[in-house]
């Protein structure tokens, strides 16, 4: 019932982007469902993911405003760190859309992103409403990276993972290995498929290997809380930039505290309590996420 949900509200979103004249690519959730489990298997969802064009993120942040969605947080609540989605929320309904400008670990610009994911995508029906949704060498590619977004832990990207190993044709995977190429994704893409067995054979088919970047290493392997915070501290410059980071994640926005805590959503009172605890949680993760890290580095 809650993925029938989505639905509706995929269909609403993408109705709400071409009127404003938006051009959105529906990702994830009712495709991956369609392709990879047609035996019957479940495979929920519970949010819609929307790819769009750089040229028209503004007009479709626009877009979802109009329709009853705010923005949960954006890049100004995280700075270091450029979300690959924006996530919005509908205060009415409880319906969440995650706005992608791009994939994690896509190393191009998002233009170029979209020149390519764009190119080959084709129709697909959702709650009545025919949406693009991306081609399936694309797909492919996308499951691969969404798997080592994920790393090790258990979810429904190591499902779709082994799902897609299985029945999607080789020659499906050699394309999504000169998109990912392309996209410089390659390190990325060899980290999802090392995830599983299968993978690890495809890979080595394909000639494909982890890139060594300290991000990808730490998604993949579930990094301890706070791990992240040291990788994105480092690869600030300056020192004026490491002193907002720090400042930031000792003392974030209030939009973010309410993302964050529910106790911050509970009126001023519990607002200022979360403020008074962020600082002793940070520190707390301090030293595991700096070794965590470190650990990773030397990979």
């Amino acid at each position: 019932m809650r993925s029938l949900a989505v639905d509706r509200v995929s269909a609403e979103v993408v109705d709400a982007l071409r009127v404003a004249g938006a051009e959105g690519l529906l990702l994830k959730g009712p495709v991956f469902a369609a392709w990879l489990y047609r035996d019957g298997a479940a495979r929920a969802y519970v949010d819609t993911d929307i790819l769009v064009s750089p040229r028209d993120f503004p007009v479709a942040q626009r877009a979802l405003a109009g329709i009853g969605f705010s923005t949960h947080i954006d890049d100004t609540d995280t700075p270091g760190w450029r979300q690959v989605a924006h996530h919005w929320v509908r205060a009415r309904d409880g319906a969440n859309v995650d706005l992608h400008r791009t994939l994690v670990g896509v190393g191009v610009p998002d233009a170029e992103l979209w020149d390519v994911v764009s190119a080959d995508a084709e129709p697909f029906s959702v709650a009545g409403r025919e949406v693009r949704t991306p081609g399936v060498p694309v797909r492919a590619l996308h499951i691969a990276l969404h798997a080592a977004q994920h790393g090790t832990r258990a979810g429904k990207h190591l499902d779709d993972l082994e799902r897609a190993l299985c029945m999607v044709d080789p020659a499906v995977w050699r394309s999504a290995r000169g998109i990912a190429d392309r996209l410089s994704a390659t390190g990325a893409f060899a980290t999802g498929l090392r995830l599983c067995e299968p993978g690890c054979r495809l890979a080595d088919e394909l000639g494909v290997f982890a890139d060594g970047s300290v991000e990808t290493t730490l998604l993949a392997g579930a990094p301890a809380a706070g791990a992240l915070g040291w990788h994105y501290l480092a690869s600030a410059r300056g020192v004026r930039a490491r002193s907002h980071i720090v400042a930031r994640k000792l003392f974030p926005t209030r939009r973010f505290m309410r993302a964050w805590s529910p106790v911050a959503r509970r009126g001023p009172v519990g607002l200022a309590a979360a403020y008074v605890a962020r600082p002793v949680w940070v520190l707390g993760r301090v030293v595991p996420g700096f070794w965590a890290w470190w650990r990773a580095r030397g990979e």
